[in-house]
């Protein structure tokens, strides 16, 4: 199999490890990969596999409005596509989407290509808080509605997730829409998070968050509630991991001022991106999610794997899912972990605190996740799926090819 992964950058983000554990595994087993990005720039640019191809375009495109942008780097997508000729066209998160729409079903290829489309962050829920353009939210559902109808196949990466496109798009995509939930290389991650901590200097004695720091994550409530946190545990610190990209990194610099207010400056550790994140989880009492919005949420289940004990928002999507909720209580503890309300540092310094006091408890999440995380959460499993699918595309897609040359050969 040929197939082509569509992508903005290949920064280190959910979405862009998952596509390099993907790409990793099928060069692996003998399938043609490459790379297909808006800018061909990224940190995990140099985890690639040797001979996988990248093809960059120095295009950057801001939001929903650069439409003369997205129509015209569909059309240079569509030329390479013609040339390089893939299977599959494998695309995630929204404006990569459509492009990839636009330029293997705008009449731009010359050939029979699968448009396959994925929704890693959650489009409805991203929509209600871009702030941007949330005034613009009806456009969004109406270009949505369209251009994801006209994809041969879209792959959700939670059953929530599912339920919200479908509510989008309507139900004659319903048969067309696959749940494959997002995997990790469990091996791999335990073995790196028992490498030592030699590059920051911090206590053992600290919680942690790790994910790109942008508004979607949520983290001016996760210092709101760390303040009261430490008047329970004043030696506590909070150790936060990950890149701005940004602007002038706005993000980093607005959480620094906050901090700074909440008297936290001494406590809160800014680390920034980290190559190997799992040895600063393993090491973290517990890990904290506090988004308002995700597709997945790759970073819980990373933690699971690890030992590391987990407390993550009810937010759309993922979540909820990978703790096994089973309730839509303001805070509930399940066997794998808490999970509270999005954007209620109330109910989050409450879950940390009385997370922090049990032990006990926290021991039997950390072997109740384990034993989730191998059941649903594999690399294997999700590299099955996603063969699987590519396998059956592929099967159909000789058949249409097939056809087109007899049509051709007929006088």
């Amino acid at each position: 199999m040929k197939i082509s992964f569509l992508l903005h950058h290949f920064e280190s983000g959910g979405t862009e490890n998952i596509y390099l554990d993907l790409i990793r595994n099928l060069t692996s087993n003998g399938h043609e990969c490459s790379l297909i990005l808006f800018q061909a720039k990224g940190v995990l640019l140099d985890s690639l596999p040797e001979g996988v191809k990248v093809y960059g375009f120095n295009t950057n495109i801001d939001g929903i409005l650069d439409f003369v942008k997205i129509y015209g780097l569909s059309a240079k997508i569509a030329a390479l596509l013609n040339r390089i000729k893939p299977d599959i066209v494998y695309s995630g998160l929204w404006i990569n989407n459509l492009v990839n729409v636009l330029a293997c079903k705008g009449n731009q290829v010359s050939f029979p290509v699968t448009c396959i489309i994925s929704d890693h962050i959650n489009t409805y829920a991203s929509m209600c808080y871009e702030i941007k353009y949330k005034t613009l939210t009806w456009l969004k559902k109406l270009i949505t509605k369209h251009y994801y109808n006209l994809a041969d196949c879209v792959v959700c990466v939670s059953k929530e997730g599912m339920s919200d496109l479908i509510d989008i798009c309507g139900s004659r995509i319903s048969n067309r829409v696959r749940v494959i939930y997002n995997g990790i290389d469990i091996d791999r991650v335990q073995i790196k998070s028992e490498e030592p901590i030699e590059d920051i200097d911090i206590s053992d004695n600290y919680i942690i968050t790790v994910g790109r720091i942008s508004y979607q994550k949520g983290l001016t409530y996760l210092l709101q509630s760390f303040k009261a946190v430490t008047e329970h545990f004043n030696d506590l610190n909070l150790l936060i991991l990950g890149d701005d990209v940004s602007p002038e990194k706005c993000h980093t610099s607005a959480l620094k001022k906050l901090s700074s207010k909440l008297g936290l400056s001494d406590k809160v550790v800014f680390a920034g991106y980290r190559s190997n994140p799992y040895k600063y989880i393993k090491k973290a009492r517990c890990l904290v999610s506090s988004s308002l919005f995700e597709g997945f949420g790759l970073v819980l289940v990373e933690s699971m794997a690890i030992g590391t004990p987990v407390i993550a928002t009810r937010c759309k999507t993922g979540p909820a899912e990978i703790l096994g909720s089973e309730t839509s209580s303001e805070i509930e503890c399940t066997a794998y972990g808490a999970i509270v309300l999005p954007k209620r540092p109330d109910l989050l310094q409450k879950a940390i605190i009385e997370f922090l006091r049990d032990e006990p408890d926290m021991a039997k999440c950390v072997e109740n996740s384990r034993e989730r995380v191998n059941e649903l959460f594999s690399l294997n499993t999700m590299y099955k799926s996603y063969e699987e699918l590519f396998r059956e595309h592929v099967e159909s897609l000789s058949v249409v090819r097939q056809s087109s040359q007899a049509l051709l050969q007929v006088p």
